[in-house]
């Protein structure tokens, strides 16, 4: 049996939140100062999101949190720095270590919880969450072209609360697609594994099948600006 975050699992292993139902009209721009903040503590990654970031800060002001910049926000103060991130922040960095088919962490969905508008750099398969709920790095040529973006968002509330829309209809944010608020993974590995009926795929190497499904990449040079005709790169 293989319980991975891997939507072919067996068992899926996801981050979930359920979010208020929005029901009224709501200005989700209103008192958010700032504009993209960044939490992290890997500073050297396989993805190399830190050149990403490092081209990004040319054009905008992203304030990075933890060991890889200058400020701090502990995470044994994660609710403060959830409430910061929500009351001050538009955006958030979600961009993973790794790029692997099917991963996303945390990253992602906290911000989504936490009423930002993540920017997403992942493996994942993103028609699983919200439609239009957030920014994909890779739909942009450049580094400049999307931090233009964000500056036309940041001035722009109508064009901010676009993004927000989908916060009318759903209340759920699952990284699986397929996340019953009922049972979560761990119930639900429990009741296959006292169900006498259900049949997992049988695997001779489940570590082969892992490293031969998972497809990680790498970025091979970073995002560069709209004046070169460098792009984001990534190796098989």
């Amino acid at each position: 049996m293989t319980f991975t975050y891997l939507l072919d699992s067996d068992v899926l292993g996801h981050y979930a939140y359920s979010v208020p139902l929005q029901t009224e009209p709501t200005n989700f721009a209103a008192g958010k100062k700032k504009l993209v903040a960044w939490f992290v503590s890997n500073c050297h990654t396989q993805s190399k999101r830190e050149d990403v970031v490092k081209e990004l800060q040319k054009y905008i002001q992203i304030d990075v949190y933890g060991k890889c910049g200058p400020l701090k926000c502990p995470r044994t103060s994660e609710a403060s720095c959830n409430a910061m991130l929500r009351t001050d922040y538009k955006f958030y960095l979600a961009f993973e270590n790794s790029i692997c088919e099917d991963y996303v962490t945390e990253k992602f969905t906290n911000a989504l919880a936490n009423f930002v508008v993540p920017i997403a750099f992942n493996g994942a398969n993103m028609t699983i969450f919200p439609s239009n709920s957030f920014i994909n790095l890779e739909d942009y040529s450049s580094t400049e072209e999307l931090a233009e973006y964000l500056k036309y968002l940041d001035k722009n509330d109508t064009a901010y609360n676009a993004l927000m829309q989908w916060r009318y209809n759903s209340t759920l944010i699952s990284s699986s697609g397929r996340f019953s608020p009922a049972r979560g993974s761990w119930c639900q590995l429990c009741e296959r594994l006292h169900d006498p009926g259900y049949r997992s795929t049988p695997y001779k190497d489940a570590s082969q099948w892992f490293m031969n499904r998972g497809k990680c990449r790498s970025l091979q040079r970073p995002v560069r600006s709209s004046g070169s005709s460098d792009k984001v790169l990534r190796s098989p």
